[in-house]
């Protein structure tokens, strides 16, 4: 499961955007875990990305938004990181096929 997360003050000019765009991505994706933490709580997230304040966003814990981007640009970054994450899944089965191949050419 995608897991999209806003961090960010939780009471700065930017909450009411953050709440309304995360509102609409749990409309339209209802398949998506999204949560919102207060930055000022979560300082090693500050720490880990080298930020200074947010808000930022992470999908599936990499930073993929430094402030808040328009609905049908997060959807449309979730929509890559999931095909992303499906193909790297797939990879792995494509190659256990490939080995068997490999070892029979050698007679």
């Amino acid at each position: 499961m995608t897991k999209v997360v806003f961090i960010s003050n939780t009471h700065g000019i930017q909450s009411e955007r953050i709440e309304k765009i995360s509102k609409g991505l749990k409309e339209r994706r209802p398949d998506i875990k999204v949560e919102m933490l207060d930055v000022q709580k979560h300082t090693d997230l500050l720490e880990k990305f080298n930020l200074h304040h947010g808000p930022f966003i992470l999908i599936d814990d990499k930073l993929l938004f430094v402030g808040i981007p328009r609905l049908k640009m997060l959807l449309d970054k979730i929509d890559a990181q999931t095909k992303k994450k499906l193909d790297e899944q797939q990879k792995p089965a494509e190659n256990e096929g490939k080995k068997g191949v490999a070892g029979d050419s050698k007679k």
